[in-house]
């Protein structure tokens, strides 16, 4: 009975696509242009202070919701 059925046929396999290269001279200058705008943000968030609250100089009071 084995001559009856052959052996099962295997699909071939297709090579994977190749992978995407990166410059690296162009990944470093990215993360430099990342790590800058965030040093960047950092500053204005520490110098800026309470900027936003229209109340300079009052760290620590209470204000409700709307004021």
């Amino acid at each position: 009975m084995g001559g009856l059925f052959g052996k099962p046929k295997t699909p071939k396999v297709e090579a994977p696509p190749p992978t995407p290269t990166v410059d690296a001279s162009a990944q470093q200058q990215q993360e430099r242009d990342y790590m800058a705008r965030r040093r960047k943000a950092r500053k204005t968030v520490i110098a800026g202070g309470n900027a936003g609250t229209g109340q300079p100089g009052q760290t620590g009071s209470k204000t409700l919701l709307g004021q």
